[in-house]
Protein backbone atom coordinates (compact mmCIF):
# COMPACT_ATOMS: atom_id res chain seq x y z
CA UNK A 1 0.00 0.00 0.00
CA UNK A 2 1.02 3.11 -1.25
CA UNK A 3 2.42 5.75 1.88
CA UNK A 4 1.03 8.34 -0.19
CA UNK A 5 -0.50 9.95 3.35
CA UNK A 6 2.72 10.26 4.93
CA UNK A 7 3.87 11.84 1.55
CA UNK A 8 1.47 14.58 2.23
CA UNK A 9 3.12 15.39 5.33
CA UNK A 10 6.68 15.87 4.04
CA UNK A 11 7.35 19.99 4.23
CA UNK A 12 11.27 19.53 2.45
CA UNK A 13 12.39 16.94 0.33
CA UNK A 14 16.35 16.15 0.62
CA UNK A 15 18.26 14.61 -2.03
CA UNK A 16 21.42 12.75 -0.98
CA UNK A 17 24.05 12.18 -4.15
CA UNK A 18 27.15 10.65 -2.93
CA UNK A 19 29.10 12.89 -5.20
CA UNK A 20 27.36 16.35 -3.61
CA UNK A 21 28.46 15.32 -0.14
CA UNK A 22 31.41 17.46 -0.44
CA UNK A 23 33.84 14.60 0.92
CA UNK A 24 31.30 12.96 3.80
CA UNK A 25 30.01 9.87 3.35
CA UNK A 26 26.11 9.75 2.57
CA UNK A 27 25.21 7.62 5.35
CA UNK A 28 26.61 10.14 7.96
CA UNK A 29 24.62 12.50 5.71
CA UNK A 30 21.56 10.85 6.06
CA UNK A 31 21.71 9.83 9.52
CA UNK A 32 22.24 13.90 10.36
CA UNK A 33 18.92 14.76 8.03
CA UNK A 34 17.08 11.81 9.98
CA UNK A 35 18.22 13.47 13.42
CA UNK A 36 17.49 16.67 12.14
CA UNK A 37 13.51 15.24 11.74
CA UNK A 38 13.34 14.88 7.82
CA UNK A 39 10.45 12.50 6.93
CA UNK A 40 11.77 11.76 3.42
CA UNK A 41 14.95 11.88 1.65
CA UNK A 42 15.64 10.68 -1.76
CA UNK A 43 18.74 8.88 -3.03
CA UNK A 44 19.97 9.87 -6.14
CA UNK A 45 23.20 7.90 -7.61
CA UNK A 46 24.61 8.28 -11.23
CA UNK A 47 27.64 7.03 -10.57
CA UNK A 48 27.54 4.10 -8.62
CA UNK A 49 27.29 0.09 -10.51
CA UNK A 50 24.02 -1.51 -9.87
CA UNK A 51 25.73 -3.39 -7.36
CA UNK A 52 26.69 -0.32 -5.35
CA UNK A 53 23.13 1.52 -5.48
CA UNK A 54 21.72 -1.36 -4.32
CA UNK A 55 23.61 -2.00 -1.34
CA UNK A 56 23.26 1.73 -0.71
CA UNK A 57 19.57 1.86 -1.10
CA UNK A 58 19.55 -0.88 1.12
CA UNK A 59 21.29 0.52 3.57
CA UNK A 60 19.02 3.73 3.67
CA UNK A 61 16.20 1.32 3.89
CA UNK A 62 17.56 0.24 7.21
CA UNK A 63 17.93 3.90 8.95
CA UNK A 64 14.90 5.39 6.92
CA UNK A 65 12.64 2.88 8.39
CA UNK A 66 14.27 3.59 12.02
CA UNK A 67 13.34 7.02 11.88
CA UNK A 68 9.81 6.17 10.12
CA UNK A 69 11.15 8.18 6.84
CA UNK A 70 9.75 7.90 3.48
CA UNK A 71 12.75 6.29 1.12
CA UNK A 72 12.18 7.43 -2.31
CA UNK A 73 15.09 6.07 -5.30
CA UNK A 74 15.63 8.04 -8.52
CA UNK A 75 15.72 6.78 -11.49
CA UNK A 76 15.48 2.87 -10.71
CA UNK A 77 12.17 1.05 -9.80
CA UNK A 78 14.16 -2.34 -9.90
CA UNK A 79 16.96 -0.84 -6.97
CA UNK A 80 13.40 0.76 -5.10
CA UNK A 81 11.70 -2.65 -5.02
CA UNK A 82 14.44 -4.29 -4.18
CA UNK A 83 15.33 -1.82 -1.24
CA UNK A 84 11.65 -2.00 -0.10
CA UNK A 85 11.54 1.57 -1.24
CA UNK A 86 8.34 3.97 -0.33
CA UNK A 87 8.86 5.35 -4.33
CA UNK A 88 11.09 5.66 -7.35
CA UNK A 89 11.48 9.37 -8.45
CA UNK A 90 12.12 9.25 -12.29
CA UNK A 91 13.12 11.37 -15.30
CA UNK A 92 11.99 12.27 -18.66
CA UNK A 93 14.66 9.95 -19.97
CA UNK A 94 13.57 6.70 -17.47
CA UNK A 95 10.72 4.24 -17.89
CA UNK A 96 7.78 5.37 -18.55
CA UNK A 97 5.26 6.43 -15.87
CA UNK A 98 2.70 4.06 -17.41
CA UNK A 99 5.74 1.19 -17.15
CA UNK A 100 6.19 2.03 -13.82
CA UNK A 101 2.92 1.74 -12.56
CA UNK A 102 2.37 -1.77 -14.49
CA UNK A 103 5.61 -2.56 -12.35
CA UNK A 104 4.50 -1.63 -9.23
CA UNK A 105 0.44 0.03 -8.02
CA UNK A 106 2.60 0.34 -4.18
CA UNK A 107 5.15 2.77 -5.17
CA UNK A 108 5.23 6.31 -5.09
CA UNK A 109 5.74 7.54 -8.15
CA UNK A 110 7.32 11.27 -8.77
CA UNK A 111 8.09 12.71 -12.32
CA UNK A 112 11.26 15.58 -12.87
CA UNK A 113 9.57 17.86 -14.90
CA UNK A 114 11.33 20.61 -17.15
CA UNK A 115 8.27 22.54 -18.88
CA UNK A 116 4.48 23.32 -18.68
CA UNK A 117 3.60 20.33 -21.02
CA UNK A 118 5.92 17.50 -19.15
CA UNK A 119 4.33 18.35 -16.06
CA UNK A 120 0.75 18.59 -17.30
CA UNK A 121 1.45 14.94 -18.85
CA UNK A 122 2.62 14.02 -15.89
CA UNK A 123 -0.36 15.19 -13.76
CA UNK A 124 -2.46 13.55 -16.69
CA UNK A 125 -0.99 10.37 -16.68
CA UNK A 126 -1.53 9.89 -12.98
CA UNK A 127 2.08 10.81 -11.77
CA UNK A 128 1.71 11.07 -7.20
CA UNK A 129 4.21 14.41 -7.46
CA UNK A 130 5.90 16.24 -10.21
CA UNK A 131 9.28 17.92 -9.77
CA UNK A 132 9.69 21.24 -11.59
CA UNK A 133 13.02 22.36 -12.36
CA UNK A 134 15.76 23.38 -13.73
CA UNK A 135 15.08 26.79 -12.36
CA UNK A 136 18.05 27.86 -13.34
CA UNK A 137 20.03 27.41 -16.50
Amino acid sequence: MKNIQKFTQVDIYPVISSEYCSGRNSVDVLKKIADGGAKIVQLREKNKTDLEYCALAQEFRKITSEYEMLLIIDDRIDIALAANADGVHLGQDDLPLYSAKKISSNLIIGISTHNLDEALMAQKEGADYINIGPIFQ
